[in-house]
């Protein structure tokens, strides 16, 4: 689709001016290319519901399917940073689990780069743990791949984010405190008039079972 070739070539360019190599950046455009060629409508105007139905309906290894979806995370995220879309369609779509590169290998979008460094400040003058201080900021990039504007975000957005199927109660209760408190960070500082994550649900933990005796 004609929508679709502007978008590919310039998200090629960028990962090849962030330094990706050539091949990576030839894989990548390629996933999305199959994206492009499963779908009617343009790179931006693709949903939840349309890209959820594409990914289940493939019979991939899990192998592609993680690959895969960090291409379409990664054009996506292009997108939210040069504004052309608000939010990914990958909110809240299960994902097979990805091994954690760490807060320092990954960039927030642009939008989220000064409110992350503001949270960072304000937890680090309240002498928080260096690992609890990088914990939350990564989990606030990841919120970035799916929305462009951390204070358009809604409370269902956020909602939408941690439904993922995939991940488990343990996973969604840290991701749910970690957005709590940078929304109460923004609420105290006149960011947002009220935060989005207030209403959220509490994160059940099933019990463990008892051990059984011998």
């Amino acid at each position: 689709m004609n929508a679709w070739t502007g978008p590919l070539a310039a998200f090629h360019r960028d990962l090849l001016e962030r330094g990706k190599a050539v091949s990576t950046a030839d894989g990548y455009a390629k996933h999305v290319e199959w994206l492009r060629d499963a779908v009617r409508v343009g790179p931006w105007d693709v949903d939840a519901e349309q890209l959820q139905s594409w990914v289940d309906g493939q019979g991939w290894s899990t192998h592609t399917r993680r690959k895969v979806l960090v291409s379409l995370r990664a054009f996506y995220a292009y997108g939210l940073n040069e504004g052309e879309c608000a939010r990914s369609p990958l909110a809240g779509l299960a994902a097979v689990p990805a091994r954690h590169r760490g807060p320092t290998r990954i960039e927030p979008g642009v939008q989220w780069v000064e409110p992350i460094a503001g949270f960072v400040t304000w937890m680090e003058a309240g002498a928080r743990k260096r690992s609890t201080i990088d914990q939350r900021r990564w989990w606030l990039i990841r919120l970035s791949e799916t929305f462009a504007d951390p204070w358009a975000v809604t409370g269902m957005d956020l909602a939408l984010w941690l439904s993922r199927g995939d991940w488990a109660p343990e996973t969604k209760r840290l991701g749910r405190s970690s957005v709590q408190q940078f929304y109460r960070w923004a609420e105290i500082n006149g960011h947002v008039t009220v935060s989005p994550a207030r209403e959220l649900q509490p994160v059940i933990i099933p019990p463990r079972p008892a051990p059984t005796g011998p």
